[in-house]
């Protein structure tokens, strides 16, 4: 979550003066939710509603991607109602894995909008951003996979541990019987040689 939002820091401090939006949803809960807005004035709740109900599609897994990677993260422009106030507004895809979606949403109010170079940049940081967070998932998995097969080691090393010293019993226990037979032998020999019992 850190890195998420210096994500969206670092998204808002290349386009100041703009609204930058993080939005996620999960496997399991399913929900498209705004988590984040950047921005000098708070945006309305109208229109943070807007753009969660516009981005979902966008969070849906579909089939294969005619334009490959390059087409998978490219900012997409949004057709934003007048209403809103803004000129422009690109939906950038932050994670698209299949576990955990976040989409940055960035919108300006600016005359002049968002030009083409200040698209290209955000498609590359875009990329750069998804990068950085499906490394920082790997390692998290595998921190976990380690944990999960130091305790596995634990436990075999523990098990193994039982085992020997299970070995170990039953030789002494063999030990003691070969011990105690030969003993018990000799006195059932005495028996019969002596005429009196006692």
């Amino acid at each position: 979550s850190d890195l998420v939002s210096d994500i969206v820091s670092r998204a808002a401090h290349m386009c100041p003066g703009a609204y930058v939006f993080l939005l996620s949803r999960s496997r399991n809960s399913g929900v498209l939710q705004c988590t984040e807005v950047r921005g000098d004035i708070p945006p309305s709740p109208e229109l943070i509603a807007w753009v969660t109900k516009t981005l979902e599609p966008m969070t849906q897994v579909q089939g294969a991607d005619p334009d490959g990677d390059t087409g998978r993260y490219r900012g997409r422009d949004l057709a934003i109602p007048e209403s809103f106030g803004l000129t422009d507004l690109v939906a950038l895809p932050v994670a698209p894995g299949d576990d955990l979606h976040f989409i940055l949403a960035i919108g300006t109010t600016s005359e002049r909008g968002l030009s083409q170079n200040d698209r290209e940049l955000l498609s590359v940081f875009a990329v750069f951003s998804q990068t950085v967070l499906r490394n920082a998932f790997l390692v998290k998995r595998l921190r976990r996979a380690n944990r999960l097969l130091e305790h596995s080691s634990d436990r075999l090393a523990n098990a193994e541990t039982m085992a020997a010293l299970t070995d170990m019993t039953s030789g002494v226990a063999h030990d003691f019987n070969n011990i105690f037979g030969a003993i018990i032998g000799r006195i059932k020999m005495l028996r019969i040689r002596t005429k009196d019992n006692q």
